[in-house]
């Protein structure tokens, strides 16, 4: 059964050329981090951020690229995990004709999010893999999600967790702070 996901975050892991994508369960609570390459990372923080750069990167190529001979991204779908490796298919048609293209996860992200296509996963690799993280608080009398937090909020939210002794909602804090670049 799929899940569809949304892309929460990107943070830094440590000080290596690697990062971590964090997806989450778009009805539900459970998120799934995918480690990925720096440039790829990037890539996905420009989309997210719908930044304009002056020169096209390669999910730009493929994007203009699907528009010009009319091919719909219809979704990406994480269907499998196998000796650490996860299986994505990208879904495209093109005059009614469906086709699934293998690609890396983070490639298919990327370009997922340069064409607004959702983004799904399948149920057993959450089951398997995901991170349930309770993430509404209730943060300055308001009830928000901890991905909506800024650094700050974050910061003075865990350390209220920590002073109040509660560990795992100081520990679920981390998690979310760990998605923040």
């Amino acid at each position: 059964m799929k899940k569809q996901v949304s892309v929460a975050g990107v943070s830094r892991n440590g000080d290596g050329n690697f990062r971590v994508l964090i997806l989450k369960e778009v009805a539900g609570e459970r998120t799934l981090p995918l480690v990925i390459g720096q440039a790829e990372a990037q890539a996905i923080v420009v989309a997210l951020e719908a930044l304009k750069l002056p020169r096209p990167l390669i999910y730009d190529m493929f994007a203009n690229t699907f528009e010009v001979f009319d091919i719909t991204l219809k979704e990406v779908f994480i269907y499998n995990k196998k000796d650490g490796v996860y299986f994505t298919n990208i879904i495209c048609e093109q005059q009614e004709k469906i086709v699934e293209i293998d690609f890396r996860p983070s490639d298919a992200i990327a370009l997922a999010l340069r064409a607004n296509a959702p983004i799904f996963l399948e149920e057993e690799i959450l089951e398997n893999y995901g991170v349930n993280i309770k993430d509404k608080v209730v943060f300055l009398k308001h009830e928000m999600s901890l991905f909506d937090m800024d650094r700050t909020q974050l910061e003075a939210l865990q350390e209220e967790c920590v002073k109040a002794e509660d560990y795992e909602k100081a520990a679920a804090i981390r998690d979310v702070l760990k998605t923040k670049i």
